[in-house]
């Protein structure tokens, strides 16, 4: 059974509302988004969804078909276009009800894309799906979902610098901004983004932009599916903090305006893993390849532990260490989200222990001496040896 919901009804959507909530947080971006549409933040004609359920209130399975803001402009237009999907699946029922969903509700026929989908139990059965029905090529990119408490963002805001360098700005984007964005960071190279789309991001939910003397300089948006995005700094303005207070602005914003803070990002990104660490955001979904997660959370402190105080220590040392039943990879890939980054060991040099003793000797038998009687010539020889010694600490230590 393939049922479309009214969500011009708000009784209709209120079950789906409820059945996505109960999924949380792998349903997050789903749920963020229809929960946009129910409040009227975001209108039907602006992405133009359409929410399939298995049964108007038995609900095991949600697919939501939607487009990207200012792509289309007519109802009649949405199959020349990218239709966005999101897949929200009860994991008892995923293999059956999924699969008839899929049939009738996808329309394979056009280009899709499929959103912050669940990759234990869901992507599996969609690329089974593709290959068994020989619908065509596809490509899947693994990203992390973190979300930000507010009890902890509110702890962490205590302790994060507020001060805003000399010169610069910090204020809401406007519009214009959108043209300058797209090209900076050469978004518009990516299916995702268009200026149409930031414009809407900017009119109608929160944004903040880094200016100096009227040249906007970095940025943070907040997305049309409620999630934390889009964070850029030019190269002239890098190395002063700008990406932090931008994001901890547009947080601060967020929390006013919904209930859960989230984001994605891709696995390679250490600088947006790092950021997120230091702002306390958490990871909610690492599912990779039908993989669990490598590390539940006593793990992931006794990893964190286990790194500062072996420092120097390689991956594989901090696999042995902690006993782990993954791999090296995968300890890696925690230590960066820990908020861990390299540093060279500083070269101290420092005196041996002969040279010390003969110092406190002369001190103790010439203590009453008349030190103008003497002339001292220090020679000091010191070698030092590179040892190319590399250290893992957290960021600003």
């Amino acid at each position: 059974m393939c049922i479309e919901v009214n969500i011009c009804n708000t009784d209709d959507l209120l079950p789906v509302l409820k059945f996505l909530r109960a999924q949380l947080p792998e349903s997050i971006l789903p749920w963020q988004l229809l929960t946009y549409v129910y409040s009227k933040v975001v209108a039907r004609e602006d992405i133009y969804p359409q929410v399939f359920v298995n049964h108007p209130t038995e609900i095991k399975c949600v697919i939501i078909l939607y487009s990207t803001p200012g792509l289309v402009h007519n109802w009649n237009l949405i199959q020349n276009y990218t239709r966005n999907v999101a897949v929200v699946c009860d994991k008892e029922y995923t293999k059956n009800i999924l699969i008839e969903m899929l049939t009738k509700c996808v329309p394979w026929n056009q280009k899709l894309m499929f959103c912050a989908t669940e990759h234990h139990y869901i992507t599996s059965v969609i690329e089974q799906f593709i290959e068994e029905k020989k619908i065509g090529n596809y490509e899947i990119w693994t990203y992390i979902q973190f979300e930000l408490d507010k009890n902890v963002f509110m702890e962490k805001l205590k302790t994060f610098p507020t001060t805003v360098p000399q010169g610069v700005e910090m204020r809401p984007l406007k519009p214009e901004d959108a043209y300058f964005i797209i090209e900076a960071d050469d978004y518009k190279s990516s299916d995702l983004y268009s200026v149409a789309q930031i414009q809407f991001c900017i009119k109608k939910l929160c944004s903040v932009g880094a200016y100096r003397d009227g040249k906007l300089l970095g940025w943070r948006l907040l997305q049309y599916d409620g999630s934390f995005d889009m964070v850029y700094t030019l190269s002239e303005a890098r190395r002063l903090g700008l990406a932090s207070l931008l994001s901890i602005r547009l947080t601060t914003e967020m929390f006013k305006m919904q209930e859960r803070v989230f984001g994605h990002t891709a696995l390679n990104n250490r600088k947006s893993i790092g950021l997120a660490a230091k702002m306390g955001f958490h990871e909610t979904d690492r599912y990779t390849a039908g993989r669990p997660p490598a590390l539940d959370s006593t793990q992931i402190k006794q990893l964190d532990l286990t790194i500062q105080q072996n420092r120097s220590a390689t991956a594989a040392e901090l696999l042995s260490l902690t006993h782990s039943n993954t791999t090296e990879h995968t300890i890696q890939r925690y230590r960066l989200f820990l908020g861990n980054c390299l540093r060279k060991s500083l070269v101290k040099v420092k005196s041996n222990n002969r040279n010390e003793q003969k110092r406190y000797q002369f001190a103790a038998v010439h203590y009453l001496a008349n030190i103008k009687k003497y002339i001292f010539e220090d020679e000091c020889y010191v070698g030092l040896r590179n040892t190319q010694q590399i250290l893992w600490c957290k960021r600003g230590k």
